[in-house]
């Protein structure tokens, strides 16, 4: 077996030394709702074996020098490249790696851009170049998340006694589980174990919330969390409503950091 080539073994940059050739071709979607065939061109790294695709919409020269302009501002370190044998441009051969000729524009030439109906006039203004458009993304992301939950989450509101919510009379001898307090709350708005994790520290049974026994040994009613009805478990050992409640405090956050976006990152800078 012959030694590899030199530029195959020796250490360089990725893509210094580039073979590269065609595949297709493939069936997309057009802009006008047909469908239309376009070309893969793939450039691949003789050392590192790494690939860069281009999408090219027919075998003309002129389109694969554009598609290989893009590839050489994108990787920096290009010297030698290696063609495929079969070519199916009619161009002369000069024209294969002349990158600097003089090209002329027609005279209807249209250079606007055709934006999806999706995409707003904001994010057309080169959005993507200006400080903190990643930032800017993910708290939109993040945004969206949070107001899924809460709509596949939403609590069913909890009885609290009040002025306006007098206690009822089958009511007055109700006894706090946790600070046994009679007759001014429910357990599952104790003031003095406001949280979850402490209740369920004090708290044997999941069902009834005595400390005495656990789930296994309890003979009180099976009741279903008003909440989670599909889970067995006392309402006032739900971790649900915290969860809601700190969803609703992170999306005013990320609502008031958006709506100050241009103060925190400073004004967008349109690309040169």
């Amino acid at each position: 077996m012959t030694d590899l080539p030199e530029k195959r073994v020796t250490r360089s940059w990725p893509f210094k030394n580039i073979g590269l050739d065609y595949f297709g071709p493939n069936t997309v979607p057009a802009e006008t709702g047909s469908r239309t065939e376009v070309y893969g061109c793939i450039f691949t790294c003789c050392v590192t074996r790494l690939i860069h695709l281009e999408v090219v919409t027919d075998g003309t020269t002129e389109k694969f020098l554009n598609a290989f302009r893009r590839f050489v501002a994108r990787r920096e370190h290009e010297q030698q490249r290696s063609k495929p044998k079969e070519r199916n441009t009619e161009e002369p051969e000069e024209d294969f790696l002349d990158l600097d000729y003089d090209y002329e524009e027609p005279e209807n030439h249209d250079d606007s851009i055709n934006t999806p109906s999706y995409v707003s006039d904001e994010d057309n203004t080169g959005q993507q170049m200006c400080p903190g458009h990643q930032k800017k993304l993910e708290l939109e992301t993040r945004l969206t998340e949070i107001k899924e939950f809460l709509m596949e989450n939403q609590s069913v509101p909890e009885r609290k006694i009040s002025e306006d919510n007098p206690m009822r009379p089958q009511e007055r001898y109700l006894v706090c589980s946790f600070c046994l307090a009679k007759g001014r709350h429910y357990s599952g708005s104790c003031p003095t174990y406001f949280s979850v994790k402490s209740r369920m520290k004090r708290a044997g049974c999941k069902l009834c919330l005595d400390s005495r026994h656990n789930t296994e040994h309890c003979r009180n009613e099976i009741r279903q969390c008003m909440y989670y009805r599909s889970e067995k478990h006392n309402k006032a050992l739900c971790t649900l409503p915290e969860e809601i409640q700190e969803c609703y405090k992170e999306v005013e956050e990320i609502e008031h950091e958006l709506d100050n976006f241009k103060e925190y990152y400073g004004p967008r800078v349109p690309p040169d």
